[in-house]
């Protein structure tokens, strides 16, 4: 829906459970009138129907549940993410790019690039962006200015063991550091990690649910621009960035036409870069443990 209201590409929606496809397009082709867009939008149940799709967002799997973290979901959504992985390599080519969502969108992010084959540039997952929307907007309320006026980086996992960057972070310009005490910026962090938990508990069943459509839209809309200056955080392949190998991890990315187009080597002092190699190790656990 966000993507075709803001108009920028044809939209297929493709699910398995059959008929909801067709009536979530039905329902929204029928704001068409109201919203004014003018690109299509199509529903199909057969997975060749998005063959030549230039981006491909990967969404399917179990949501979390109250007490559930987001590793609870690994097993059901390994093999879910597996059995789409396997059927979309007769759907993509080598100008493809994927987006994953599913979570836990780092290990399902190394499954999907594991099974595909892709160039591990055209394909990305969503997090970073999301935790560094929440962090935002929990330092707005706590300052009390607009969420826009705070600019900030998350890097390392989308969970627990994610790297809020507070030196990287300024409210109107100012830096944050010399806003609030150290104390205070830490437990804005814990908000952070533990927001999707709370909203998953204050749903009672599912999770996040307008947040993260608008976080992966941005991330389509760089693509789409072809935007290589702006920074923005994601689930992205690291080939000896950050001392860290062979790994999907949230990181800063420049993207274009193609997926990533640069990792954005910020300076990161040793208590930060020692924290981002933690959550990498967290996520190398339990990528051993994946059973495929």
């Amino acid at each position: 829906m966000r993507l075709i209201e803001k108009d920028i590409a044809d939209v297929v929606l493709i699910d398995i459970v059959k008929n909801l496809a067709t009536a979530k397009v039905s329902d929204i082709k029928d704001s068409a009138n109201v919203s004014r867009f003018n690109h299509k939008i199509e529903a199909t149940d057969d997975i060749s129907g998005i063959k030549g799709s230039s981006i491909i967002v990967i969404t399917a799997g179990q949501t979390r549940k109250p007490g559930m973290t987001r590793e609870d979901l690994l097993r059901n959504n390994t093999k879910i993410i597996t059995e789409i992985s396997k059927s979309l390599k007769n759907v993509i080519d080598k100008k493809t790019i994927i987006v994953v969502v599913s979570n836990p969108v780092d290990l399902m992010t190394h499954l999907v690039y594991k099974e595909t084959g892709v160039s591990p540039r055209s394909i990305l997952g969503m997090g970073g962006s999301l935790d560094a929307s929440r962090f935002a907007n929990i330092v707005a309320e706590e300052l009390n200015v607009l969420p826009r006026f705070v600019n900030t980086m998350v890097i390392g996992s989308h969970g627990e063991s994610m790297v809020v960057l507070s030196r990287y972070t300024f409210v109107e310009g100012k830096p944050l550091v010399d806003l609030l005490p150290a104390d205070r910026i830490n437990s804005l962090i814990e908000k952070t990690k533990n927001r999707g938990a709370e909203l998953v508990s204050l749903y009672g069943a599912g999770s996040a649910y307008f947040a993260p459509p608008l976080t992966t839209l941005s991330l389509i809309e760089a693509i789409v621009a072809d935007d290589r200056k702006k920074v923005v955080s994601c689930c992205a392949y690291l080939d000896g960035e950050f001392g860290l190998k062979d790994i999907f991890i949230g990181v800063p990315v420049n993207l274009w036409h193609q997926g990533v187009y640069r990792i954005v080597q910020l300076e990161l002092d040793e208590e930060e870069l020692e924290a981002l190699h933690k959550s990498a190790e967290s996520i190398r656990s339990l990528i051993n443990n994946l059973t495929i």
